[in-house]
């Protein structure tokens, strides 16, 4: 088959630009290293200014380069002073924060990321944003049983630390929490705690309630008269009607009526 001469041309001008893009990235890429070498040095000479600037030049010139990614977000954090609640410092600690998102964004399973943003997120206090983190990697169904339990053991952990503070010190603000108990004194006793959190995902305990003097529809307008809500968590058609306190924690007011206990 031949070829006619203006298509010759430009069959060599797309070989050639392929060829000069291929080599482009090859470059940047050798670039990219000789600044990351340049960061590593500067970073151990505790030049932490100057081997952020080097790990930027080398993430600019080779974007998907995992380690510029990692690199510049331990130099930010390295620069991050806990304890200092200066606005610069502050500052540092969420830039360090987005650096390692960053981070995880190209590498999800970037475990030394993930625990990095959370160490941020408690040493500038912001703990909301925690809370949300942690909570986000024990609901996804993506990570394994042994990452989401982990992340599970450490939210309990913060909740008895903050039932601890709350009940048990002497000093503690008494009007943070009530306790529920029947009329008599019998039965057991609920403890319903007030926190800073706002609810950001399903309860995983809820109290079933029983009215005893009256009818079910009749403990309903009781009840929404207080000012609780109806609430739909997708239950259909059942003989329990599910409410919502003020603050969106869900509750079921039962069919049946039962007799006060007796002691």
């Amino acid at each position: 088959m031949r070829l006619s001469q203006s298509r010759i041309c430009t069959l060599a001008i797309l070989a050639f630009l392929v060829a000069n893009g291929a080599g482009c990235s090859l470059v940047g890429k050798v670039r990219a290293k000789n600044e990351l070498n340049e960061a590593a040095k500067s970073y151990k000479e505790g030049h932490f200014e100057d081997a952020e600037q080097h790990a930027k030049r080398a993430l600019s010139l080779d974007p998907t380069n995992r380690t510029a990614l990692i690199f510049v977000a331990r130099i930010i954090h390295q620069q991050y002073k806990p304890g200092v609640d200066s606005p610069e410092n502050m500052q540092r600690g969420r830039d360090a924060i987005e650096a390692y998102k960053q981070v995880l964004q190209n590498d999800p399973k970037n475990d030394e990321a993930y625990k990095a943003i959370s160490v941020l997120y408690s040493a500038v206090k912001d703990e909301n944003n925690l809370r949300a983190w942690i909570t986000a990697r024990a609901t996804d169904a993506t990570q394994t049983n042994e990452r989401r339990a982990e992340a599970y053991a450490i939210l309990a952990g913060k909740d008895w630390d903050c039932s601890f503070k709350i009940t048990e010190q002497s000093d503690g603000p008494k009007n943070y929490y009530v306790e529920l108990q029947g009329p008599d004194g019998a039965g057991p006793t609920i403890l319903v705690l007030r926190t800073p959190d706002q609810k950001i995902c399903k309860n995983r305990l809820h109290i079933d309630v029983n009215a005893t003097d009256r009818s079910q529809d009749e403990e309903v307008e009781r009840i929404l008269a207080l000012g609780a809500t109806r609430a739909d968590i997708g239950q259909g058609e059942q003989s329990w009607v599910v409410l919502a306190d003020p603050e969106g924690n869900e509750f079921c007011v039962l069919q049946s009526r039962v007799e006060p206990h007796r002691t």
